[in-house]
Formats: C-alpha cells, structure tokens, sequence
C-alpha cells in the first residue's frame, strides 16, 4: 500500500494481485482514491517500459510434477522448489543468516522415534485430539505463514478449505494474503480457527485489529513474541526482494525503509522491539484464549 500510495504513475496490479486478496484496497483505500479503469490503449510505450523496470520477473516454471507423484513432504519441498518462482521460493523456505536454527529444528525433529506399543491390535486407530474443547481428527495444524497467495492464487483460503476437510484448521497469520474475515467465510459456520498476531508499536492499532478479530470467533488469538525485529533473510536479498512486495498487516500501515537489506518482503517497522512485559489484553468478545 505505501508503494502504491509513493508511485500513483506506477501500474502495480502485477504486483498485487500477486501476493494481496481482492479485499485490502477496498478496506484500506476510500472511494477518493479510486481513479477509475485504466485504458491501457492509452499508454505510451514509454510509460509501459517503466512499469516492466518496476516489477521483478517473478514467473515460475509452468511444469509441475504429477501430483501422484508425490508420496511424502520431502516431494512436496522438491516439487515447490522446482515449480515456484525464485522469489517465492526464497521468501517460503528461508530463514535468517545462515539457516542455523532452522537447520537444527529439522535435526531435533529427526532425533524424536516414537516407542511401539505391541500386541494392541491395530485395526481401529484414533489420532484426535481435544484442543480448547473441539476434537480434531488428526493432531497437525496449518500454522501461521505469510503471503500464501505467492505460491497459489487462492492462498489462505484453499489452505483452510483442506484444513478443514480433513478434519483439522489453519492457524491465519497476522501478514496472510487474505483478510481474517475472507478466510473466516471459506469455512463452515462453527468450525475452529485460530489467530497469530504480532504486537504494534501503536498499541491502539493492535486493540482496534484485535477487537476485529475477536468480533469473527476465533478459537484463540496467539501472540508471537520472538520476533521483535524482523531476521535478516539472505536468501531474500540475494534476489533483491524489495518493499513492493509488502504484506496486509490489516491496520498496520506504517513507513517502512527501503535499504534493500535485512528481511526482504518484511521490511517494516510496525512491530514493537523496545517492549517485553507489557503484552496485556483483556478478554472481549467470542475470543476464547489469548496465548503467548
């Protein structure tokens, strides 16, 4: 939005329909704003030549492998990797500096064998579990990750259609391509979600996007507090990965500075660094739980 706002010659619609839902200009931006249809038979090919200089080449491989072909989530990793685009692919897979702890969060994970229990019989097995009351069929959740209309057109919203088809639900992240209430309409009435949120500097913009969130039902709101800056991602820079690209904050629309380093997409500065004990909210609303 702030690039929109700096570059009102500019033709961003590749830009953000790539990674924003239909919904954010239409929130964020009154009627003032709307300039009407552009005419594009109008346009001079001088201008034409500076939006092509203002978009990165963001195109994936048209060929994806069979999805038959693909029997665990290693294939799905290989698969991504070879039919996203690289700046996707850099922003999904990436992590900061040199990928240490994410390298040792899959290590600890191999480390973790499950104890077989013998003689039980196995024909009927039962992997629900109850969560804050609401039994799901199986114990694994969509967790929160931004900007998943870069990888899918329906991003969000397919992700918790399959969520909930089989019988679990999706965590929708605070920079999610599609607006909480979007994804809250793609599910059946009743169904659990859960909320992530990143405190604001302005604690008034976090009380104002949280009552909008209680306001749908989520089945709790859950509070990153181990991210007060945004990590150094390289693999983001490495593509120069800049602030077009940034994600909906749904009410975090504050200046950001285009140093061309650091975070890639996440260049911004609404999240709170200088703050530690002070995360408090009072329980409003059908919000069940507030974590952290």
């Amino acid at each position: 939005m702030a690039d929109i706002r700096r570059n009102d010659d500019a033709n961003f619609t590749t830009a953000y329909n790539e990674v924003h839902g239909p919904g954010l200009a239409a929130k964020h931006l009154d009627q003032s704003k709307n300039k009407g249809q552009l005419d594009e038979t109008t346009a001079t090919d001088e201008w034409k030549s500076r939006q092509a200089s203002n978009i990165e080449n963001t195109s994936a491989p048209e060929d994806k492998p069979d999805l038959d072909s693909i029997i665990n989530l290693y294939d799905f990793e290989e698969a991504s990797h070879t039919s996203l685009s690289a700046k996707t692919w850099a922003f999904q897979s990436g992590a900061a500096n040199d990928c240490l702890t994410t390298a040792a969060n899959s290590d600890f994970y191999r480390r973790i064998w499950f104890r077989p229990r013998v003689l039980t019989g196995v024909k009927n097995v039962d992997v629900s579990q109850i969560v804050l009351g609401h039994k799901y069929d199986v114990p694994i959740f969509s967790s929160p990750a931004a900007l998943a209309k870069l990888s899918h057109p329906e991003g969000e919203l397919a992700m918790a259609r399959g969520a909930v088809a089989k019988g679990t639900t999706i965590c929708a992240c605070n920079n999610a391509s599609f607006s909480f209430s979007e994804i809250v309409d793609v599910i059946p009435a009743g169904c659990p979600i859960f909320y992530q949120l990143y405190f604001n500097k302005d604690r008034a913009i976090t009380e104002s996007l949280v009552r909008e969130v209680a306001a749908l039902g989520p089945r709790a709101i859950i509070v990153t507090v181990d991210l007060p800056v945004v990590g150094k991602r390289e693999a983001d820079e490495r593509i120069k990965i800049e602030t077009t690209y940034k994600a909906e904050r749904s009410l975090q629309q504050q200046e950001i500075n285009v140093d061309k380093k650091g975070s890639g997409m996440f260049q911004d500065s609404y999240r709170d660094s200088s703050k530690g004990g002070d995360l408090m909210l009072h329980r409003s609303g059908p919000c069940h739980r507030l974590f952290h």
